[in-house]
């Protein structure tokens, strides 16, 4: 297997939106529509924020990638992305299943922040988004990924980094890498008839670098 490392490119984007699918989406009791829907707004939410973006490739495929936070995106992509997004919460808002993606997306936000405020002045370096493809994991994609960004931000005199993740994802993971969690507060989406268990755990982690 030769997996290759590169900057990502908007031949990417398809590739990304099928990996977030499969991460969060799988399981969910929505027509494909919806699914594409919440992806697309996913991918764009992150890539307004994300000025770091790297993907690791088995031939022409994405099977994996990692978005990260250095200064800011630059101001096109900011602006595209940003615009992007309010036109799919703008079509979300007259569907149910989009109003539930909608406001799942506003208490996380909420929640990140309360994680987020004792930390605000001291870490402006994000680990925004990370994902391997199932069938890939195992190979050392994901370490060499996060190495990358990590290293990258040394080069640049960084000190730490931050990211959010939650009890549905593989925390423990980020724990071998060197990452402490620093915070925990529970979440309760009040969503009825759903896939996933409407209460959570929201956590911070930070890695000094």
């Amino acid at each position: 297997m030769a997996i290759e490392y590169m900057p990502m490119t908007k031949k990417d984007h398809k590739d990304i939106k099928r990996l977030i699918t499969e991460a969060w989406f799988g399981e969910y009791p929505f027509k494909e529509k919806y699914i594409k829907l919440y992806a697309s707004g996913y991918l764009n939410m992150y890539l307004s924020e994300a000025d770091y973006k790297m993907v690791a490739k088995d031939g022409d495929k994405v099977v994996g990638f990692i978005f990260g936070n250095i200064k800011n995106a630059p101001f096109r992509q900011r602006f595209i992305s940003k615009f992007k997004l309010l036109v799919y919460f703008i079509y979300m808002l007259f569907s149910s299943p989009g109003r539930r993606g909608i406001k799942i997306t506003l208490i996380t936000n909420k929640v990140n922040k309360k994680l987020l405020a004792p930390y605000k002045k001291t870490h402006k370096n994000e680990l925004i988004l990370f994902i391997v493809d199932e069938k890939y994991r195992g190979y050392g994609i994901g370490s060499t990924l996060e190495k990358m960004y990590t290293n990258h931000l040394k080069e640049k005199g960084i000190k730490n980094v931050f990211l959010f993740t939650d009890t549905y994802s593989n925390y423990e993971y980020y724990e071998h890498r060197g990452y402490e969690r620093k915070g925990a507060l529970p979440v309760d989406f009040k969503i009825k008839d759903s896939t996933i268990d409407p209460v959570s755990e929201y956590y911070i982690y930070i890695k000094e670098l």
